[in-house]
């Protein structure tokens, strides 16, 4: 495991899977009884023309990759969600049978920023 293939894995099932099945829901919302407001945001989706869609996933690509990226860089330290003068650091550790591996190690490179770099990629 590389920090690499950590972010990689990541981004597939957390941000691209979130646009996936919100837009899968906008579409067609699943379930005997859908949310009545996920009916209704159906409904206008599903009326507007494909362009108008298109942004509209789009939209929730941004959102999505910004929350991710947002995790990312409190993972990697540099935002700050603790108070006071005694803030901590964070590790985030994989490890197996052959290897123990520091993922978010500000010596290598920062998380959010390969994650940054799989985004753009992917456009």
């Amino acid at each position: 495991m590389t920090p690499e293939n950590f972010v990689n894995a990541l981004k597939v099932q957390t941000s691209d899977a979130a646009v996936r099945g919100t837009v899968a829901q906008l579409r067609a919302p699943s379930g005997r009884k859908p949310d009545p407001k996920l009916v209704m945001l159906s409904e206008w989706f599903n009326e507007l023309s494909s362009s108008d869609q298109e942004h509209v996933t789009e939209v929730i690509r941004q959102a999505a990759q910004l929350a991710v990226f947002g995790f990312f860089c409190v993972l990697d330290g540099v935002t700050v969600f603790e108070d006071g003068p005694n803030k901590g650091d964070l590790k985030l550790i994989y490890s197996n049978r052959s290897e123990t591996l520091v993922l978010n190690n500000p010596q290598v490179e920062f998380l959010h920023d390969i994650y940054n770099s799989k985004c753009e990629d992917s456009v």
